[in-house]
């Protein structure tokens, strides 16, 4: 059984309707799958499709709390739990490579992560609807050559929940994001991490390939820059506190700030093996912490 949950505010309602629609027409759902829409504004009107069932938020809630509550749902049936970004166009096939039954924590690649220029469409890593509209078909051609020449997984140390499987055995032994970080950014990071600390891979399924417009819900969809920079600055110090310095600039900045030089490091980190990077940056940090600690205090 699978539960699908997506969130939903008024500034991107248009997007919304265009998730909502290329969902169900690319996406087979079996009769036990359900549908949720957190409605985070009470602001969405009734869906266009009988499936979706509505959860309409009496105050808003940050990212990680929408999904943590979907995950309630997706745990009294066991369900692996598909979380949406509601900036998204499901396109044909996207589906049936997430549906492993390994533990593996499965995202589809996106136009950010693959741009394709393509005729007079170019799919290129930030787009707004209007920019999609009329290239439908474009698109659909652009997928159709994808998947003829990508296929497989790919082991990450990280991925964006934009478009996230967390399988039934993964949730049930990780439990809930983090919702210390804030509004929204840091918990999806925060998730590989112990994910990968309790043995569990992240890895992006190569040949299921969505649009992804970005940033409609915060920084693309009225988000201030000042609440934006404010946004970040909470969940890049939280994450950091509860880290450390060098794993927060690998998984927030992608710098690798003292790294580049650690060869067991390197070596980890080129062969896949991400729960032994992640290993070593922390104990790295606790090194330096201790050291830093036995220096004498100014002025002493």
């Amino acid at each position: 059984m699978n539960i699908f949950g997506m969130i939903t505010s008024g500034p991107a309602e248009a997007y919304t309707r265009e998730a909502l629609h290329t969902f169900f027409q690319h996406t087979s759902l079996r009769d036990r799958d359900q549908f949720f829409l957190i409605d985070n504004d009470q602001s969405f009107a009734a869906p266009p499709n009988p499936r979706v069932r509505v959860l309409r938020n009496p105050a808003h809630l940050g990212f990680a709390a929408n999904v943590n509550q979907v995950m309630r749902l997706a745990r009294e049936h066991k369900a692996d739990l598909f979380f949406l970004n509601n900036d998204l166009i499901f396109t044909p096939h996207w589906l049936p490579p997430l549906l492993v039954r390994d533990p593996v924590v499965l995202s589809p690649l996106s136009n950010f992560q693959l741009p394709y220029p393509y005729a007079n469409f170019d799919c290129k890593p930030v787009l707004d609807l209007a920019d999609y509209q009329g290239h439908e078909k474009d698109l659909d051609q652009i997928v159709y050559q994808h998947q003829a020449t990508i296929r497989g997984y790919r082991p990450e140390c990280k991925v964006a929940f934009f478009c996230i499987k967390i399988p039934f055995a993964v949730y049930d032994a990780i439990g809930f994001l983090d919702e210390e970080f804030g509004n929204c950014g840091g918990e999806d990071f925060d998730y590989c991490i112990r994910c990968h600390q309790a043995g569990f891979r992240i890895m992006y399924a190569l040949d299921s390939y969505i649009l992804h417009f970005m940033g409609k819900t915060t920084w693309r969809g009225g988000e201030l820059s000042a609440d934006r920079q404010g946004r970040e600055q909470k969940y890049f110090q939280a994450f950091r506190k509860k880290w450390g310095y060098l794993l927060a600039n690998l998984m927030i900045t992608g710098k690798a700030h003292g790294l580049s030089s650690n060869e067991p490091f390197l070596e980890s980190w080129t062969e896949g093996n991400f729960q032994k990077a992640v290993d070593l940056i922390l104990q790295m940090d606790k090194m330096t912490q201790s050291a830093d600690s036995l220096q004498p205090s100014a002025g002493k």
